[in-house]
């Protein structure tokens, strides 16, 4: 398991890029008790709208200039980006002129999910920026490894199968997640994300395996699972998930974990 920081000393303020789901909102009140005062850049429709309890600024796609003055005037420096976000047709964001050298350079290339955050955080610190990983300042929610819960994976569970699959999946920067059932990998993450991958093909006595990509820069992006996963995978039948040991997020790890062992579904740590 990769060793983070319990907590970054000396930052003061902390903007908070962020899109869907409740973990934007956990991370800001955790910055709070820590002393750190959190900015949030809501983005919307994803963003929640309790979030407006903190300093905020909402913009939709494209308003990155405006995004990045507001931080620059309240002094802030140090940037994390979490939550759920779906890449909007380019017709609909409507960009100002900071957006629109952003979306230039990525015209320029053909790129997938993670190279184009790389380029973007890249494009970000040239103004003066510093991004950092939420497990930076919240590493309990790291998944640790081995057995998690109380169930355990059958002894012919094909783990490693689905960690070379996912890791393979990752490098070509497709998706992070796969299914295995009956020493096979039955499907396969791709833009429509794990979710989407559970419903459609999810099954009976079927595992998910989740891997950060070789390639992924963790400040940016981790693979990520929570409640949700858990029950969207009961539904199914499923009889486990396996995610990479250090390089996981886990939301709310008490009630995911809670969630897998009242399901019957083993939740495994893969150390790499």
């Amino acid at each position: 398991m990769c060793a983070f920081p319990q907590t970054e000393s000396g930052v003061k303020s902390v903007g908070i890029i962020a899109g869907g789901g409740t973990v934007p909102h956990l991370l800001a009140e955790k910055l709070q008790a820590q002393g750190i005062t959190p900015y949030i850049v809501a983005i919307k429709p994803f963003a929640e709208e309790h979030l407006k309890k903190f300093p905020h600024l909402f913009i939709r796609f494209g308003q990155v200039g405006k995004a990045l003055n507001w931080l620059k005037q309240n002094n802030v420096q140090t940037l994390l980006f979490i939550g759920a976000l779906k890449r909007p047709p380019l017709w609909s964001i409507w960009p100002d002129f900071t957006a629109l050298r952003l979306i230039l350079a990525a015209l320029l290339k053909k790129q997938g999910d993670d190279a184009l955050l790389r380029g973007v955080k890249g494009f970000i610190e040239n103004e003066g920026f510093t991004f950092k990983g939420i497990h930076h300042f919240m590493p309990e929610y790291l998944a640790g490894s081995g057995v998690l819960g109380t169930v355990k994976p059958d002894a012919n569970t094909d783990i490693q199968m689905g960690f070379t699959a996912s890791q393979e999946l990752g490098r070509n920067d497709i998706g992070q997640s796969v299914i295995i059932k009956d020493g096979q990998v039955i499907g396969r993450e791709d833009k429509h994300g794990t979710n989407h991958l559970i419903k459609t093909k999810g099954g009976a006595g079927a595992i998910l395996v989740k891997t950060c990509k070789p390639q992924q820069d963790h400040d940016l992006d981790m693979p990520t699972i929570g409640v949700q996963t858990i029950m969207l995978a009961a539904e199914k039948g499923m009889k486990g998930i396996a995610v990479q040991a250090g390089l996981t997020l886990i939301v709310t790890p008490e009630e995911t974990i809670k969630a897998a062992n009242e399901n019957n579904i083993f939740l495994y740590g893969i150390s790499s």
